[in-house]
């Protein structure tokens, strides 16, 4: 693909002006950047059975971003709920307009040995790769059509062919075709940063390695908790050290392999107050660069809270432009202050960088919040009549200390500055803490917001939502969706991850999430793909609940109206909230106008927490799903009886059958060996049958029957 590098470029008067007139900060320092290998095509690489220290080793804690920032200003807004807090979320009494629809959920990498996480995504036209901390760094690359994995759990190590301490990040650069990632190559005693560009657009091909000088993990030169971006001529790599310091590569030189590359670096004012230094690179997405000559842009959120100058919270943008012949009419200009709505990033401990603030389930260790910062990368993209930024961060979103998710879209158009284009603040009342979030939007306007949940009630799992373009302001529409469940917390460190990764399919504007969830005490990640979709109902759901009966089963209830074209209800059942499978099928009324109620009894066995939907299908193949309901039931542990027990002549049979039809049932001894077998004719609900053991010799045996598709078993004793 061809490349297109901008050229450089005067900042525009108006953002001179909008930037308050301050002077340009310039680079100061520029550095060499060598091509130290090209290497062997990943995808035959036999991964090293040494694991080569990383970032998130107990060893290697991170600290830095654990520095707190106090509040400096006692009068900083707002006193209690988040002002651009969402209010309605979607319930029957207002339908949703955007649909959640999950095309498939992917086992991701994990490492038990390594806190925390730090997951990252790319996907390109054919691939998608994957990114965390682990022994030396792991990565994972599927073919994006099959599914199919290309490179497991492939060690950075041993790509760029030494010690790395991890912190990776992933980005495909469109324009080139190529995919980027980079690490925090080297050991404690210097670091450095680690540019590993692809030969081709072949993510599992060869990679040119380039690494960039920095410091030891108590040099104000390491380069931590980095962050990289796309724009015009040059990456741009923000990272948290001796301040906001912030690196651009020669963009093109990497992409053509030579064997000496160049960056420039460059540092901005640091924070008041200290805590995390740290900026987000805006990265280009789509197909449509930015304008010509337009600067790249790096943000950073700030809280009114961490100083008395200002009682403003807002955004600060701040614009770059790079000269690559000539590092002295390098500059940058900003910042571009933008007043947003209130927000508190304090969550616990007076610390502005939210601290261990998140409970889970189960245990009094609570995990990092990581507030401040913008998480990950912002994304930007062309819309053709305007251009437009989105970005997330963390807060408290109603003054109790619950964590929520405050996003951003930002515009511009022409000549324009960028403005505040709407914003909100998600976070449904249910006291699950959402944190770790991450958003894009894709072409057509539709955003995609995904984050981590854990509370006093939930361990730490996956959710996702989203809003269509033509959505209200400020609200994300769609019904928040379960990607994955935990099972367990985690106990072992308070580090769960230091963010998230959300991406637009280039292909067709679906969407991407990686984050992580507790299977066990020790985390895993997962890699979902979906689509947010218009939600045109077939029918409109009044309500729809579950509920316990004297049986200790779960009842379906449902009431519809507008039922004109309506076929018939499918009824589906998980067990982790995620993987359903159709149990029932109820038949519509087709009354109309009229009210409908429908129930149904789910009578298959079960026990625990399970969760139901159900998809209502027109005559014309057209359909809907609910939103899902959840309930935790003691369940029939045995739904086979038998009486007598010791029986002589006769025993008498009941079970119930989810449908009816014929079940096989056999009578074997302690070695397998049948003694009676014969098919039983049931019907849907209870069943009892009586049968004639009179020809069965005295002794042990196990009755089993095969029914709602598992083998139910019963011991018994004949005794004549």
């Amino acid at each position: 693909m061809k490349i297109l590098l901008s050229a450089l470029c005067c900042v525009s008067i108006s953002m001179i002006s909008a930037a308050q007139n301050k002077p340009f900060i310039h680079p100061y320092e520029t550095v060499v950047v060598p091509l130290v290998k090209t290497s062997p095509a990943i995808a035959s690489i036999i991964p090293s059975k040494i694991n080569i220290s990383g970032e998130g080793d107990e060893i290697t804690p991170n600290n830095s971003l654990k520095n707190q920032m106090k509040t400096v200003n006692a009068n900083a807004l707002p006193k209690g709920k988040d002002a651009a807090l969402q209010e309605i979320y979607s319930n029957f009494s207002k339908p949703t307009s955007a649909a959640v629809q999950i095309l498939s959920n992917w086992q991701g990498l994990s490492d038990a040995n390594v806190s925390p996480s730090d997951n990252t995504l790319a996907v390109g036209p054919n691939h998608v790769m994957q990114m965390i901390n682990g022994g030396s760094t792991l990565l994972r690359i599927w073919d994006k059509h099959t599914g199919a994995l290309l490179v497991n759990n492939g060690q950075v190590g041993d790509i760029i062919g030494g010690a790395n301490l991890g912190d990776p990040n992933i980005i495909y650069d469109a324009q080139a075709d190529r995919f980027v990632f980079l690490v925090i190559g080297g050991s404690l005693g210097g670091g450095n940063l680690t540019l590993c560009v692809s030969k081709t657009n072949d993510p599992t091909g060869e990679y040119y390695i380039y690494k960039a000088p920095g410091g030891s993990i108590i040099s104000p030169n390491f380069p931590d908790y980095p962050k990289m971006g796309v724009w015009g001529n040059s990456y741009y790599v923000t990272t948290n050290s001796s301040g906001p310091i912030i690196w651009a590569f020669d963009r093109a030189s990497m992409l053509a392999g030579t064997t000496e590359s160049k960056a420039q670096k460059f540092k901005l004012s640091d924070f008041p107050g200290g805590g995390v230094q740290s900026t987000s690179p805006v990265t280009f997405t789509g197909t449509n660069a930015p304008p010509e000559n337009s600067p790249a842009v790096i943000m950073r959120v700030f809280d009114d809270a961490w100083t008395t100058g200002t009682d403003l919270d807002n955004l600060e943008l701040y614009f770059m432009n790079i000269d690559w012949a000539n590092a002295s009419n390098s500059t940058i200009a900003g910042p571009l202050k933008l007043d947003v709505q209130a927000y508190d990033s304090k969550l616990c401990n007076d610390d502005l960088n939210a601290g261990t603030c998140i409970p889970q389930k189960g245990t009094g260790q609570k995990l990092d919040a990581l507030g401040g910062i913008i998480m990950d990368k912002s994304q930007y993209l062309n819309f053709g009549t305007y251009e437009s930024i989105v970005c997330t961060h963390l807060c408290d979103a109603r003054g109790d200390a619950v964590a929520g998710t405050r996003w951003y879209e930002l515009r511009r158009s022409g000549e324009s500055d960028w403005s505040v284009f709407q914003q909100g603040t998600y976070a449904p009342e249910d006291g699950a803490h959402r944190f770790l979030s991450s958003i894009t939007q894709n072409t057509e306007g539709t955003m995609a917001l995904g984050f981590n949940v854990s509370g006093n009630t939930i361990f730490p799992g996956i959710r996702v939502t989203g809003r269509l373009a033509e959505d209200e302001s400020g609200i994300m529409t769609a019904e928040e969706t379960i990607v994955k469940t935990g099972d367990a917390a985690q106990t072992s460190s308070n580090r769960y991850g230091d963010y998230n990764g959300m991406i637009t399919d280039p292909s067709d504007g679906s969407f991407w999430f990686t984050a992580n969830y507790n299977p066990t005490k020790n985390w895993s990640t997962n890699v979902v793909h979906f689509t947010i979709d218009n939600k045109i109902l077939p029918v409109n759901f009044i309500s729809f609940s579950v509920s316990k009966n004297e049986e200790n089963l779960a009842v379906l209830t449902w009431k519809t109206t507008n039922e004109i074209n309506n076929n018939y209800f499918e009824v589906l059942r998980s067990t982790d909230g995620v993987n359903f499978s159709v149990i029932g099928k109820v038949m519509a009324t087709n009354n109309g106008g009229n009210v409908n109620t429908y129930s149904f009894k789910d009578i298959q066995s079960v026990n625990g927490t399970v969760f139901y939907k159900l998809k209502q299908v027109d005559r014309d193949e057209k359909f809907t799903y609910s939103p899902v309901q959840k309930i935790t039931v003691a369940g029939i542990e045995n739904i086979l009886t038998v009486w007598p027990n010791p029986a002589r002549n006769y025993i008498d049979l009941s079970f119930m059958s989810n449908a009816g039809g014929n079940m096989p049932l056999q009578m074997v001894d302690v070695a397998g060996k049948v003694f009676l077998e014969q098919s039983i004719k049931t019907l849907t609900g209870l069943n009892k049958t009586r049968l004639n053991i009179t020809a069965v010799p005295a002794g042990y045996y196990i009755i089993k029957c095969h029914v709602n598709g598992m083998v139910l078993t019963q011991k018994i004793v004949i005794a004549h």
